[in-house]
């Protein structure tokens, strides 16, 4: 009979001279909290384990090769050893493993992770025997100090790929749930949708599960996380190692590789060309009510006093200075500035929000309102010609943050300023509505800037809100191409969660 289960692990300098220690043995500890893990499993159920080793240096393939000659109590061998040609990429060891492999679920685990969670087999089979969909299932990964990482990951997400609950309490309170992706150092798989869609890209330094994650998901495969399974993930105390999977340019050239392939970058792909490969099923047209979005529509007055100030603040002293402001609402805080002499060009894409600015306009006899756009991500505004751009509460809203970014860009002269406000939940309030997307995490924000490849973040010199607003995050940021400006806006102060 051939077995139920595979575990299948590849292998490249985990052992204890390859941390940072040089006395923690990463691979010999996955070994043992496996045994240490499922004995019930191991005796009931036939389980295999193959090691992959593809040229470790160090004493982890001793480890690998102790292992292999060991037996358990009915006389089976413990693990299979396959001892692999160095140098090729990770995919090329997870393809050998997966032509070894014989049981119908397959349990991927890097060489750094270790298990806490007993019986967690028995639970991953239930879980594919309830769902004949579910193609792959995660746990909670938790890092090296007890720390939450992931309770699985995003692809489709509008606000880009992201780990689910990262910098949660570890034990943040999450039931099984479905979402895109699940990370490749803990990946429990069925066999039959590896078999319909593998193997893995032999071309890919890095990446190798997010692009079979897409290809699964293309299947109709769901991807879904039991929470209960746990797991930690010991990267951090394992050095650096050579080879092509951890090269310095490794990351950048599977990044370019896979967008070479599929249309997108993978980490902040663009909502136009995720749809246009995946399909409007998996990737809508719209997302929920956006246009009917309230922020900056009768907003409270130390709300406007705090985008005031901060456009002030902004502005150069004796240099003109052409401002626009995108998501501004009714109009408030334009006015509020033309009495300082300050002129903003206001647009907006929602109708609420102009309505409210001429009803104003109506009332007072003053007032100025928005011009009104589609697509705030196709503006009709010359390359280059806005020195100072005002984003509020409106990146989280949009369909497309990605091409927002893109068009933000654009529009900015070169030594412009963006100042991005945006509404922001915590990584526990991201655990119970993980689809989400009126408001960012800052982990997700700081990741979705910072992958756009457009931008730089420049620090304030003073506080930016004179009120306190702690439900926004404020960014100023400045043209990537600009990266010697020498500007600041206000006093850096760390990661800028709150902003009062």
């Amino acid at each position: 009979m051939p077995p139920i289960a595979s575990i299948i692990i590849p292998n490249f300098e985990n052992g204890r001279k390859s941390s940072v220690d040089g006395a923690t043995d990463l691979l010999g500890d996955l070994l043992e909290s496996i045994h240490e893990t499922l004995p019930d499993d191991l005796a009931e159920t036939e389980v295999e384990i193959l090691i992959a080793d593809h040229g470790s240096r160090d004493d982890s393939l001793d480890t690998a090769r102790a292992w292999a000659a060991r037996s358990g109590d009915d006389g089976r061998p413990l693990c299979r050893l396959l001892e692999i040609e160095p140098g090729g990429t990770l995919s090329v060891a997870l393809n050998r493993l997966m032509q070894e492999a014989e049981g119908s679920i397959i349990c991927r685990f890097d060489g750094d992770i270790r298990l806490l969670s007993r019986g967690w087999l028995q639970r991953a089979l239930e879980h594919f025997d309830r769902f004949p969909e579910l193609g792959v299932l995660g746990g909670r990964q938790l890092d090296h100090e007890g720390r939450l990482h992931s309770i699985g990951d995003l692809l489709l997400h509008p606000h880009g790929y992201q780990h689910v609950g990262a910098g949660a309490a570890s034990d943040a309170p999450a039931s099984l749930y479905e979402h895109d992706h699940v990370m490749g150092c803990f990946h429990l798989m069925r066999r039959a949708a590896f078999d319909a869609v593998g193997p893995y890209d032999e071309s890919l330094p890095r990446g190798q599960t997010v692009d079979l994650g897409y290809r699964l998901l293309e299947g109709g495969w769901k991807a879904m996380t039991d929470p209960d399974i746990i797991y930690e993930h010991r990267l951090a105390l394992r050095k650096g190692r050579p080879g092509p999977h951890d090269g310095p340019d490794s990351l950048e050239t599977s990044r370019k590789l896979f967008h070479a392939k599929w249309g997108f970058d993978r980490l902040v792909p663009d909502r136009n060309a995720l749809r246009s490969r995946l399909g409007p099923e998996l990737v809508p047209p719209e997302h929920g009510s956006d246009r009917d979005d309230r922020a900056g529509i009768d907003d409270p007055e130390h709300r406007i006093e705090n985008r005031v100030a901060l456009i002030r603040g902004a502005i150069r002293p004796e240099q003109a200075t052409r401002i626009m402001m995108l998501g501004g609402g009714d109009g408030s805080v334009e006015n509020r500035l033309l009495q300082h002499r300050i002129h903003v060009t206001s647009v907006e894409d929602r109708d609420v929000a102009v309505d409210a600015a001429r009803q104003t306009l109506e009332r007072t006899g003053v007032g100025l309102v928005p011009n009104h756009v589609e697509r705030l991500e196709s503006l009709p505004v010359e390359d280059g010609l806005i020195d100072l751009l005002v984003v509020d509460r409106l990146l989280e809203r949009c369909p497309n943050p990605v091409a927002l970014l893109a068009e933000s860009a654009r529009v900015l002269s070169s030594d412009g300023i963006l100042l991005l406000l945006t509404r922001w939940r915590t990584p526990e309030e991201q655990i119970k509505a993980p689809q989400a997307f009126d408001r960012v995490t800052p982990t997700g924000l700081r990741n979705l800037v910072a992958g756009s490849g457009l931008f730089l973040s420049i620090p304030f010199v003073r506080n930016p809100f004179p009120n306190p607003e702690p439900d926004v995050l404020v960014y100023a940021l400045a043209l990537q191409e600009q990266p010697g400006l020498g500007r600041t806006v206000f006093d850096s102060v760390g990661d800028p969660t709150l902003s009062a």
